[in-house]
């Protein structure tokens, strides 16, 4: 190639940068159980995946993850240190050769205080990067900054090039997870942000999106200079990368069933992205060390004990259309019924807490499942509501299709409900991102009770979980009842309730034979 002037063109050389991405592992470190018993998954396989590539690029691999990794049955130890559990996961995520991680709504089910505590035990972790989520200074934690860039220049060395990386999580982590002391920035602001700073130094922008796959896709569009989006949340399985504008947008699932492959190529200013996606399984080769660490980190946990026997297959992997949620939603109700000594009307259950997507064949059924179908410590509440305020908790059911209703579908016993969502959807008032009032109500939703029309005059006493009591996932209306414990004490959020969680509702089901009995 000849420049203007007759003399040969130098280009630059190529320069290759390799990202493995995983999101949502919630600490699923065995991998996840198929019905023939063996596991897909399992972060020994991820660990060896990225030494077989180093080998084959040194300096041009980057093991990244997307948040939600500090959930699960690796939460649940033996002693009940929720700290030490958080520590011990980082360490084995930092064993794994992760380079950076960016914060899930679940890294908070214990508080910010906790996950503070638990960076600050761990011998060693991955590099955590959310940029938009900073702690108040009166916080009682001294752990490292959770949005620090990576480098003085907030950028990454990666095969020759420098990635400038920005770290995001959801705006709703703030109605399902407990964000005491944490203050949540706009994540297109910040990564608008990012891109101007990125600019100046000709750097690909990288983010790390704990937002769900929608809300990628809208940042993509508010915000046109990112180059790709490594996505979480939405649990969202894309074989192929979306492609909006010039940002690659991808996302692998969850509890690392694939691994996604980010082929970057920089070469004159121009950069080429390819993606796609293998599955983890028996084919992909185990990290000795890893695996090792996994077999000593399991023996702190919960043991394994047999509960009972399944009559029937429990299929999570549909979850609004799966016959164990129903058959769980009426254990809630039958159990807060018999415990209140007391009819009640209906129960509500948000299909964000049924948490396996998987199946359990007909046979022994152990703790370990339950924990796993149920790995929220939610306790029963009761909350008296009036046929209006009832009709507004399942216009807020209605609204859905974004990630920032993550958690608003609900499963019923009592209760019947259809969505019309070419109507209008309930709108709320927001102060910091939270309801404060109803700006408008709904049009979406009807209601039947028992097979009999919803009468907004008069009242009824739902079963439900503490987390939608208080308000979780933007269910409003349900804070405006009468809210109790099942021992008849008044419910606030700052106290909660005491008596059994959910994972125990269900193993009293399991064992009394309520739990598998024929559905209406």
């Amino acid at each position: 190639m000849l420049s203007a002037c007759g003399a040969p063109q130098v280009r630059e050389p190529a320069h290759r940068c390799l990202i493995l991405a995983t999101n949502d592992s919630e600490a699923n470190f065995d991998g996840v159980r198929r019905p023939d018993g063996s596991y897909v998954g399992t972060i020994a396989r991820i660990a060896a995946i990225k030494q077989r590539e180093l080998a084959k690029n040194p300096g041009g691999v980057l093991l990244v993850d997307a948040g939600d990794i500090l959930q699960g049955r690796y939460m649940e130890r033996q002693d009940g240190d929720p700290v030490a559990a958080r520590a011990r996961a980082l360490e084995l995520y930092q064993l794994a050769a992760y380079d950076v991680i960016t914060l899930g709504n679940h890294e908070f089910d214990a508080g910010a205080k906790v996950l503070g505590q638990a960076l600050r035990q761990a011998a060693h972790t991955p590099q955590v990067l959310s940029s938009n989520v900073d702690r108040v200074q009166k916080m009682p934690d001294q752990s490292p900054d959770w949005n620090a860039s990576p480098s003085a220049d907030g950028t990454l060395p990666c095969g020759g090039m420098r990635l400038a990386v920005v770290g995001l999580l959801t705006p709703a982590a703030k109605t399902i997870s407990d964000f005491t002391g944490v203050v949540l920035h706009e994540p297109a602001t910040i990564a608008a942000l990012a891109t101007a700073q990125a600019a100046d130094m000709h750097a690909p922008v990288l983010v790390l999106s704990h937002l769900g796959v929608d809300d990628d896709v809208q940042l993509a569009k508010t915000v046109p200079n990112l180059d790709v989006i490594i996505g979480g949340h939405s649990h969202t399985v894309l074989d192929k990368d979306l492609v909006v504008g010039k940002t690659h947008i991808g996302q692998t699932g969850s509890r690392f069933a694939n691994l996604a492959f980010w082929e970057l190529t920089q070469q004159d200013g121009r950069l080429d992205v390819k993606y796609h996606l293998e599955p983890v399984d028996e084919r992909m080769p185990v990290d000795g060390t890893v695996q090792a660490a996994v077999d000593e980190l399991r023996k702190t946990l919960i043991p394994e004990v047999i509960l009972g026997m399944r009559k029937t297959a429990w299929d999570l992997v549909d979850v609004a259309h799966s016959a164990y949620v129903r058959m769980a939603t009426r254990a809630v109700l039958e159990y807060a019924e018999k415990t209140t000594q007391q009819p009640l009307d209906g129960a509500l259950l948000n299909l964000g807490g049924f948490r396996a997507a998987d199946h359990y064949a007909p046979g022994p059924v152990t703790n370990i499942e339950l924990h796993a179908i149920h790995p929220f410590k939610n306790r029963l509440v009761v909350v008296a509501l009036t046929g209006a305020q009832l009709l507004d908790t399942l216009e807020n059911a209605c609204t859905t299709g974004h990630s920032e209703q993550h958690g608003r579908n609900l499963a019923t016993a009592g209760v019947d409900f259809t969505c019309d969502a070419s109507k209008a959807a309930i709108e709320y008032e927001l102060r910091d991102n939270q309801p404060v009032a109803i700006a408008r109500h709904g049009e979406r939703a009807t209601v039947t009770l028992h097979g009999k029309p919803l009468d907004l005059n008069q009242t009824y006493t739902i079963a439900t979980l503490d987390y939608l009591a208080k308000g979780g996932s933007n269910y409003f209306a349900l804070t405006q009842g009468n809210r109790k414990c099942l021992d008849g004490k008044a419910f606030t959020p700052a106290d909660g309730c005491q008596g059994a969680i959910l994972s125990d509702v269900m193993e009293a089901a399991l064992k009394n034979g309520t739990l598998e009995a024929p559905l209406p």
